[in-house]
């Protein structure tokens, strides 16, 4: 967790001894976490029992090297592994590193993950047990997926050496007179041997929502009302993840050793969602923002698959299956098949302080893959309305316009509780809790020198949902923090220590914001951002600041720049076509509908244009583009071969600019939409 640089000799647990001048430096900060300090700094053959080391136990064997030039053709590489829980062996901990590689090598390849999750759902991986580190089967599972990418039209393919793992009943003959009957599937279930396939569906979650109410109300109407810890009866309808474990998942499943998805499913489900959430929420309020999520993204209700670790754990057997690590468990694989990660988050924000929520989020927003969207979704109880703060907009952030998607989001995201979105900016990592000391422990190590990383993007990512507008259009009264620092200046702070990829500030249709509000902004952008989406505020510094941070190389992700009606002038207009003519672009979409870039801005975005080759959509309408700067632009797209689409819409384009235009589609091969 510090970083030390594991020896490429095997490696030999030795036991605890007093430390010596060589351990000096490392000594104040392991004190305060360790009960024994095992020395990896030398190569003493001392071990005759595996150490202790908080409860995790280390075994004495040698320790494999990780091999060097993996390729798909090759294994995966073998896990360093130098603690494992009481028990486990370094080969089933490291053989978790299999799917993990699987998963890392299939994004690397651009297989989509889409197209990975249903490969996965056709053709089961090999269990830990069957498949080490080294096993070809995971080279030969990995070639399959690529080629299934590259042609979907074609069915998916299985190794071989896979057909025996396939398909086997979890519970192959259900006892006469099984109590929980009404859980298991037609045909006993499956045997899903990858914990980060066992999926739920909404559905499914409605039967074991129903089926708990119905034990609840029946234990109640027994005289053996089902209790919480501080002695309050749980209300039928109203049972937690904690309540639905003890009576439910753990009576059903027990005794087949497997978990409730196994038991409920005949077929792998890879999830679309993985979902962090606190255990002391209802279900069935986390199924109504389940609910409200697939409805404001527009996924089918009924077919989105979630990864819930109540139900995809086999909970007889926990330790078993968060062995290896937190950076190699089972909610890490899970979060590398998902296409997103939701957090549910509860009335009180509890969310916001558990140790795992907060392993999760660092997962999901601080080292996510490419694509991978970030959603928070809560229920206000005085509406009995669900609400999500999404990473990107909804189906129904639309306006009249095509240009009010900021204005609908926000609009539909302010009914998030302002208490909850106070409760994310004051998120802190010291104040987190696990039930476990240990897990606690690993959990901080796992984020190790990203912590600070890690706070500023979850109290950005509540900041910038529906308070930084706010703030830069001066729509909220001045507040101040004890240290005396304005609110605003707090939030741009969080902006830019943040690792946001999505920013997206609606400015209250405010024309007379102050002078510097653009430089501002621009100056504390994260330097993780790819996305930028600014509308209804004069905000015509933002275009010239982003010209600076691109060209010093402090916004190189960045490849989507929506600025739409923010008074940009030609000025702007070339400060972006010099954007677009340096080497290092990879902007894609350049939306600058409804400013005033006028002719010699359209002339700098042609000149911008002959040397780009990343964009591929600008939008131009409904600024003073005259016959000159069509002109200029068919200049440009006699030089260009990425630009799809051109919108010169509501301008004052005559038959001259028209004929420039023509010109420059003579030699143009690339427009597709004008």
């Amino acid at each position: 967790g510090l970083g030390c640089p594991v020896p490429s000799a095997p490696l030999t647990v030795i036991r605890p001894r007093p430390p010596s001048a060589d351990h000096a430096p490392l000594m104040p900060v392991l004190k305060n976490h360790l009960d024994c300090l095992p020395c990896f700094c030398c190569q003493r053959k001392e071990a005759e029992e595996p150490v202790v080391f908080n409860d995790i136990r280390a075994p004495a064997d040698p320790v494999p090297s990780q091999p060097e030039g993996v390729t798909a053709a090759s294994s995966p590489p073998v896990a360093q592994v130098p603690f494992q829980a009481d028990g486990a062996t370094a080969a089933s901990a490291s053989s978790k590193f299999g799917f993990l590689w699987l998963c890392e090598e299939a994004e690397s390849r651009r297989v989509p993950s889409a197209v990975l999750r249903t490969y996965l759902q056709t053709f089961q991986p090999p269990p830990h047990a069957d498949a080490p580190p080294d096993s070809p089967l995971w080279a030969a599972l990995l070639t399959r997926v690529v080629a299934f990418s590259q042609d979907e039209e074609s069915a998916p393919s299985c190794p071989a050496e896979l057909e025996r793992f396939q398909h086997h009943a979890a519970v192959p003959q259900v006892p006469e007179g099984y109590a929980f009957q009404a859980l298991v599937a037609p045909g006993g279930g499956i045997v899903i041997h990858e914990t980060a396939l066992r999926g739920v569906t909404i559905p499914m979650l409605e039967v074991i929502a129903e089926y708990v109410d119905r034990l609840c109300a029946a234990a109640e109407a027994r005289g053996e009302a089902w209790v919480r810890p501080d002695g309050s009866r749980v209300p039928p309808g109203g049972s937690n993840l904690y309540e639905v474990v003890t009576h439910v998942v753990k009576p059903a499943t027990g005794r087949f050793e497997c978990s409730l998805v196994e038991l409920m499913s005949t077929e792998p489900l890879p999830p679309d969602f993985f979902v962090s959430h606190f255990w002391g929420e209802s279900l069935r309020v986390s199924i109504k923002c389940l609910r409200q999520l697939c409805e404001d993204k527009g996924r089918d209700v009924k077919t989105t698959v979630f990864w819930i670790c109540a139900f995809a754990l086999r909970q007889h057997d926990v330790e078993g299956e968060l062995l290896g690590g937190v950076t190699t468990s089972p909610f890490v694989r899970a979060l590398h098949v998902a296409e997103a990660a939701v957090s549910v988050v509860d009335a009180g924000g509890v969310y916001f302080n558990r140790a795992w929520c907060v392993l999760e989020q660092h997962f999901a927003l601080v080292r996510p893959r490419l694509a991978f969207e970030h959603h928070m979704v809560t229920h206000r109880q005085d509406e009995d309305l669900a609400v999500c703060l999404l990473e990107g907009f909804g189906v129904e952030d639309k306006g009249l316009r095509d240009d009010d998607d900021n204005k609908e989001k926000q609009q539909r995201e302010a009914k998030f509780p302002r208490e909850l979105v106070d409760k994310a900016a004051a998120f802190n990592l010291g104040e987190a809790q696990a039930s476990e000391k240990r897990d606690l422990i690993a959990i901080r190590s796992a984020v190790g020198s990203e912590v600070a990383a890690l706070e500023a993007t979850v109290r950005a990512r509540a900041f910038t949902a529906s308070r930084l507008g706010e703030e830069l259009a001066g729509k909220a009264p001045t507040q101040l923090s004890a240290e005396g620092v304005g609110l605003r200046e707090r939030m741009l702070e969080e902006l830019y220590a943040s690792r946001l990829r999505k920013v997206s500030i609606y400015l209250y249709d405010n024309n007379d914001l102050e002078e510097d509000v653009g430089a501002q902004l621009c100056t504390h952008l994260p330097w993780t951002v790819a996305d930028l989406r600014v509308s209804e505020g004069a905000v015509p510094a933002l275009a010239t600041g982003l010209e600076r941070r691109m060209l010093e190389g402090s916004l190189a992700s960045l490849q989507r720049v929506e600025l739409v009606h923010c008074r940009l002038d030609a000025d702007g207009a070339m400060a972006l076509g010099r954007i677009l003519a340096a080497t290092t672009c990879r902007v894609h979409t350049l939306n600058l509908r409804r400013n005033g870039v006028g002719d010699e801005g359209a002339r700098g975005l042609g000149e911008g244009l002959k040397d780009n080759t990343s964009l591929t959509s600008l939008n131009l309408r409904d600024n003073r583009v005259g016959d000159e700067g069509a002109r200029g632009l068919g200049e440009g797209l006699k030089h260009n071969t990425s630009l799809t689409s051109l919108n010169l819409m509501v301008n004052g384009v005559g038959d001259e600019g028209a004929r420039g235009l023509g010109e420059g589609l003579k030699d143009n091969t690339s427009l597709t939409s004008l």
